[in-house]
Formats: C-alpha cells, structure tokens, sequence
C-alpha cells in the first residue's frame, strides 16, 4: 500500500485520533495530511450541526474511548471464552444437562453477532455474562449456607474463574462491540 492510498473519509472522530497518533508523518506525510484533513472535515460538520459537546443517554459525562488494539484484543479474547463455553456446553449437553441449551444458543447466537459485527451483540454478551455472574454469586451463596460439601472444587473454581471474567466481559461490552465500534471497517488496521 502506498503513501495516500488510506481514505479517510468513512473513519469516525476517535479512529483519526488513533490513526493520527501511529502515522509516521515523516514515512507518511500523504497519509497524515488525508487523515488530518478528514479529522478538520469531520470537526467542521460536528460544529455545525451539534450546538455543544454530545454525551450518551445513559451516561451523564463522556468517557475515554477504548483503543483499538484494546477492542481487536477482547474481540479476540471473546471469540476464545465464548468458544470454550461452548465446547463445555456441548459436553454437559451429551452428558444428560438440558439446561445447557439455554447457554448453548447464547453462545452461537454471540459468535453469529461476533463475526458478522452485529450492533446488537454488546447487548447479548451482556444478557449472558451477567447471568454468569449471577451464577457465580449464588454458587458462592450455596457454599455459604450449605457449606463446603455442597459443590465440587472443581465446579466452584471454574465457576468463579467464568464469573470473574465475564463481569470484566461485561464492563468492556459497550465500548467494544457497540454501534460504533460495529462501524469499523473490517481491516481496520491502524494505518502506517
């Protein structure tokens, strides 16, 4: 690919940031003014037709955007936890567990989001991984009422290790898979 080969012109404000901060301006100065210009284009039409800053309906101040090697990276990460559950689904289904239908179609369901960048996905690794954490505070909860002898070892230490990394899969959800991140082209790779 050559110097000034990259447009611009689909990224959103945050993508130019980032894309921006990678540039090498000396071994890229096409790209780098493409990138600069579509950021001014971008800026000017923002001012334009928003009368002040814009902040999420569900947040009362703006946050930090995550990077994108940071949501390539749980993307990636999601694919393998989403992908183990399901072989372990699988496994208790053949072993007689009906109930492992339920995580069975949250976890297909979850990777068809997944690849083909569904918005909606966000919404459905949330539904899922809250519902591990909720199992993973009850299962706590059952150990404390009926005491050790009510879960097998194994089970209480899978469990809580599926609870503690589906409550971080639950804070890095929106950021990572939300509509705007759904946007990304799919080389979204920074450009040089």
């Amino acid at each position: 690919m050559a110097d000034g080969d990259i447009d611009y012109s689909g990224y959103t404000a945050r993508e130019l940031h980032e894309a921006l901060a990678f540039i090498r301006r000396d071994a890229y100065p096409k790209n780098h003014a493409n990138a600069l210009a579509a950021l001014k284009a971008l800026d000017a039409s923002a001012t334009t037709t928003t009368p002040g800053p814009t902040t999420d309906a569900l947040d009362a101040s703006p946050r930090a955007p995550k990077p994108i090697w940071f949501r390539k990276t749980y993307r990636v990460a999601l694919y393998v936890f989403v992908i183990a559950l399901l072989i372990l689904n699988v496994f208790a289904l053949i072993y007689g567990s009906m109930t492992a239908l339920v995580g069975i179609a949250f976890q297909v369901s979850t990777l068809f989001g997944l690849l083909t960048r569904k918005p909606w996905t966000w919404i459905l690794v949330c539904v899922w991984s809250g519902l591990a954490v909720v199992g993973g505070v009850l299962l706590w909860l059952a150990v404390l009422v009926r005491g050790a002898i009510a879960v097998p070892m194994l089970e209480f230490v899978a469990m809580n290790v599926a609870a503690a990394i589906s409550l971080f899969v639950v804070v890095c959800a929106r950021d990572c898979l939300g509509e705007e991140s759904a946007t990304e082209a799919i080389d979204g790779d920074v450009p040089h």
